[in-house]
């Protein structure tokens, strides 16, 4: 099964492993409470955020913010455009092990100089609230 998208795609999706699950965005924002990198009990990550820097760029061009398309067929695969680059992201979670992994592929059709970013916003959350 293959599903693919061009719109709608600050919409959830959950993927998963088997000790290991993400709930983020289509685009690859983790924006929401319940979105991020679990490994139950716990919540290990908010979310975390790709961008890119080019020579002629004043800000840091934020990848979720430049999301064209989005297909799920076992792993995601994202295109991203921003200016002369166009970006590949193939996103899985590890079946086996703890893990999320994230491949990009940027084509510079300028040759512009681009420096990658990335942050992460770690976390150690319970699934459950005590009340």
């Amino acid at each position: 099964m293959k599903w693919h998208e061009k719109d709608k795609l600050e919409s959830d999706f959950l993927f998963a492993g088997t000790r290991v699950y993400a709930i983020g965005h289509k685009n690859g924002r983790f924006a929401g409470r319940w979105n991020g990198i679990w490994n139950l009990p716990l919540k290990i990550a908010d979310g975390v955020n790709f961008g890119l820097l080019t020579d002629d760029a004043t800000q840091i061009g934020w990848l979720p913010d430049f999301c064209k398309e989005f297909t799920f067929s076992g792993d995601i695969e994202r295109t991203f455009e921003i200016g002369g680059l166009s970006i590949n992201q193939r996103v899985f979670v590890l079946k086996l092990k703890r893990g999320v992994c994230w491949i990009f592929r940027i084509n510079n059709r300028e040759n512009k100089k681009v420096t990658f970013k990335f942050i992460a916003n770690p976390v150690t959350n319970l699934e459950w609230e005590l009340k």
